[in-house]
């Protein structure tokens, strides 16, 4: 599929095979489900044309056409193969304040750098665009702010939010989260110390379970907030929140 205007283009599902799976040079693409991209030449090459493709051997290709419209990516799920799974790259050389029109976000999927390729990932532009996915080579160079990337005994890389608290086995990258799926008589166990930076992010509890808290010996702190946890309301047995094993910090506007 080439696409070089301003226009949405949504990937559900089925297979798309070619030189290269998908080439972006404007426009929007949402991919999700279980969607299968896959370019097969090799290796991976990109020249400038300024009236079609230019990109071979990627399962999804993003370069700016010289009409400088806007690109914004967004992968949820499927899975994108090639010599270079993902590619993004400027072959026109187009200004820096047109390339800032290219957004991505890679929330999920599965990106295999396949025929000999070694890199699952590359953007010659963009940054901290990964939060999540699965990553046949290590793609630390573009993950998001709060996400790690996690080497897997297969030699892949696993990346996600980063858990700040678990239940059970069950991890979650937010407290909020956990407060949230906490039922009667679970523990709430942090893994790292917790920041809350505003006061409409405090964590809430508003009653209806009993529940623990145990800090593991982490803290959480209130930035720039008055609390770090608020607990409105909730009558009888079933409605508490019993904290130990660690420290909260109020914000420095607290009263």
């Amino acid at each position: 599929i080439y696409h070089p205007q301003a226009g949405k283009l949504n990937i559900t599902g089925g297979e798309i095979t070619g030189d290269t799976g998908i080439e972006m040079r404007a426009g929007d693409v949402n991919v999700s489900g279980n969607a299968v991209i896959r370019g097969t030449m090799t290796p991976t090459t990109v020249k400038p044309e300024g009236n079609g493709s230019t990109s071979d051997g990627v399962g999804l290709a993003i370069a700016q056409h010289s009409t400088k419209l806007p690109i914004n990516v967004s992968v949820s799920g499927g899975t994108i193969e090639g010599y270079s799974a993902l590619y993004e790259s400027n072959p026109e050389k187009n200004p820096a304040e047109s390339i800032a029109a290219v957004t991505m976000d890679i929330m999920g999927g599965t990106f295999n750098a396949i025929s000999g390729g070694a890199v699952a990932v590359y953007s010659e532009d963009c940054s901290s665009f990964i939060s999540g996915g699965t990553f046949s080579s290590d793609p630390s160079a573009y993950i998001a702010e709060g996400s790690s990337s996690m080497p897997q005994q297969d030699g892949t890389f696993v990346v996600a939010k980063a858990a700040v608290a678990k239940i059970g086995e069950t991890v979650y990258s937010s407290l909020q989260e956990a407060f949230d799926a906490a039922e009667n008589g679970q523990t709430v166990v942090l893994t790292s110390d917790v920041a809350v930076n505003d006061g409409d992010n405090a964590v809430r509890y508003s009653g209806g379970r009993s529940f623990t808290v145990d800090f593991a010996s982490h803290s959480v702190t209130a930035n720039t907030s008055n609390a770090a946890f608020v607990v409105v309301g909730g009558a009888g047995a079933e409605s508490s929140v019993t904290f130990k094993n660690g420290t909260i910090t109020a914000g420095p506007n607290a009263y």
